[in-house]
């Protein structure tokens, strides 16, 4: 009877704590004093197995002790992605991801300052196109009214020499009148002295 209880008492206390990736690995008990139990579960096996190919049990229990208790877990992480990593990419690793990563990025900076370049074309386009309207819609009104007509003076010094030039304004349509370009006059009124 002693030989069915105890053997039902160490059924009950595997059940209770399972063997972790590390033990399992190694094909050790895994008892409640493991270290690498509360990182390294049962269910993290396969990359535990990633993670064992690449730094080995003793390294990853040495880079553990070396980390605050605070940070264990997050460099268990670490090194169990690392060990993935390293098995799809043997040569370059996380360094791999690291320089995809960074021509991506570039490749994003490249389509951004391109699309901000058109952007800048664009808006520049309707600036300019807003300006022709305007001026067009100027030119029509003015078109619509009365071409004056132009009389340009001279006036001179007592030597001879043009001193300003001013210009006066009469209107020669009536309002509404059809006006063609070259139907403006002009009247010159120059004085020669000598």
């Amino acid at each position: 009877m002693n030989r069915e209880g105890g053997g039902g008492g160490g059924q009950a206390n595997s059940q209770a704590h399972a063997a972790c990736a590390s033990c399992k690995l190694q094909r050790k008990r895994c008892d409640s004093s493991c270290e690498l139990a509360p990182f390294f579960p049962a269910s993290k096996y396969k990359e535990f197995q990633n993670a064992h190919k690449v730094f080995g049990v003793s390294n990853i229990q040495k880079l553990l002790n070396a980390v605050e208790p605070g940070q264990r877990s997050a460099a268990a992480e670490t090194l169990l992605l690392e060990g993935t990593i390293r098995r799809e990419d043997p040569i370059n690793g996380s360094f791999g991801i690291i320089c995809k990563l960074e021509s991506e990025v570039e490749n994003c900076k490249r389509e951004l300052y391109s699309v901000n370049h058109q952007l800048a074309y664009f808006k520049e386009r309707e600036h300019l196109m807003q300006q022709k309207e305007q001026l067009e819609g100027f030119l029509q009104a003015e078109s619509s009214l009365s071409l004056h007509k132009v009389r340009r003076r001279f006036y001179f010094r007592d030597d001879g020499k043009a001193l300003d030039q001013g210009y006066l304004y009469e209107s020669t349509l009536e309002v509404g009148e059809d006006v063609k370009p070259f139907d403006i006059q002009s009247d010159e009124i120059i004085d020669f002295r000598l």
